[in-house]
């Protein structure tokens, strides 16, 4: 069985994936929780900045598996309005 390092193996294509998840399920509730107490303005924008720079990683890897369909001769592809139906990056 041939192992790939390539940025092409399965761990990096859902990196973008991985990570928004885990700022919407983990980061986010936790530091939204500790806004009651203290004040975790700044942690909220720079999760904001964060999550605005994954959401584009995640449409260029949603482009690349779109192109890497074409490719292989397939007619199935992504919606043009990007993941989760939303169009733009956030």
């Amino acid at each position: 069985m041939k192992v790939s390092d390539t940025p092409s193996s399965r761990a990096s294509r859902f990196r973008a994936h991985s990570v928004l998840g885990f700022y919407s399920f983990v980061a986010r509730p936790m530091i939204e929780a500790l806004d009651q107490l203290i004040s975790m303005e700044r942690p909220l924008k720079n999760l904001d900045a964060m999550q605005a720079h994954w959401n584009t990683k995640l449409v260029d890897e949603a482009t690349e598996k779109e192109a890497s369909v074409g490719k292989e001769g397939s007619t199935a592809s992504l919606p043009a309005s990007g993941p989760a139906g939303r169009s733009g990056s956030g």
